[in-house]
């Protein structure tokens, strides 16, 4: 009896710690599928954000589990440099960091969320159409001062042949913009996303009821021009250049840490800048991977990060 009790105490004791482990692991989205090759993955990564002193965590994430390839088809956003002829949009003269606001989020915005929910890509390269979307979307509450509208727009009908930007295997942001200019795009109950290339088959008469761009603006690769547009547009898009680290992001401030697995080249993610702290020094964006990866679809970039490179898009206003 006395052994079967001290049996039963150390089954006991042991499933108090399994479950004290769980749960601290629930906010690294560990799953029973996660492989050893993976979990062999995450601990290297702990290691070299351990060793550089960075401040974000690695775990699996709806994408860390991928191939290499899988997860470079992800990353579609194809960078052209602004035209010569592009009118670039800078903060005023007379804007001035310190007149900025210590913070800054449109998840937050007047006591309100002015986001539209986060969104999953899939297996297709189409985050340049779902940054520009997203940032349509909110675009369209801010300017009726109603976070609640909500409208969603359908990402099939620019991944489709309707719209020459690009398909799941990437696309020119470009290009995109000029094309909604032009046409505009359904909501999604009109064209549903498929996550695959298609042929060009909206619902009958979607054109009568699309969201098109009235004009966008490259904005200057600064801190204060991305600030200055984000208070005075909206989200903005934004393109990081990454390694294959960022697929592992679970929370903390994204930084990279180490060099890109065998075969993976730094990654173009287009994502959508939604706001700034400056206690933290970070970048607040919204990516297209689901809510199971960073912390329920968002994540935290260092500064510096997205100020190397010019491929920053605001959307100056929205027409139907």
């Amino acid at each position: 009896m006395k052994r079967f009790l001290s049996i039963f105490t150390v089954l006991g004791f042991l499933s108090f710690v399994f479950c004290a482990v769980s749960s601290a692991d629930d906010m690294l989205h560990y799953d029973v599928k996660t492989s050893s090759a993976e979990l062999e993955k995450i601990d290297s990564l702990r290691k070299a954000i351990e060793e550089k002193g960075a401040k974000w965590t690695a775990g699996p994430t709806s994408v860390s589990h991928l191939s290499v390839e899988e997860k470079k088809k992800l990353c579609g956003a194809k960078i052209t440099l602004p035209p010569k002829d592009a009118v670039i949009m800078r903060a005023p003269a007379d804007a001035k960091a310190s007149d900025m606001p210590d913070s800054f989020d449109w998840r937050n915005k007047n006591g309100a969320d002015w986001m539209t929910p986060v969104k999953n890509q899939e297996g297709c390269g189409s985050c340049w159409a779902f940054s520009m979307l997203a940032v349509m979307e909110t675009k369209i509450s801010i300017d009726a001062n109603n976070p609640a509208k909500d409208v969603n727009l359908s990402e099939q009908h620019l991944v489709s042949d309707c719209c020459s930007g690009g398909d799941c295997n990437g696309g020119y942001l470009s290009d995109t913009f000029i094309y909604t200019k032009n046409h505009g795009v359904p909501n999604e109950t009109c064209f549903p996303y498929k996550a695959s290339n298609s042929t060009c088959t909206p619902c009958d008469n979607w054109a009568e009821d699309a969201w098109k761009i009235k004009d966008f603006r490259y904005v200057a690769p600064t801190a204060n021009a991305l600030k200055y547009a984000l208070q005075k547009y909206g989200p903005i898009i934004v393109v990081l250049k990454a390694s294959d680290d960022f697929f592992y992001y679970v929370g903390g401030i994204y930084e990279p840490t180490k060099g890109s697995d065998k075969g993976f080249d730094l990654l173009n993610q287009s994502l959508v800048l939604v706001g700034w702290n400056d206690v933290g020094e970070y970048w607040i964006v919204k990516n297209s991977w689901g809510k199971d990866w960073g912390k329920n679809g968002y994540a935290k970039i260092k500064y510096g990060s997205l100020e190397n490179y010019n491929y920053a898009y605001a959307i100056t206003g929205l027409t139907k």
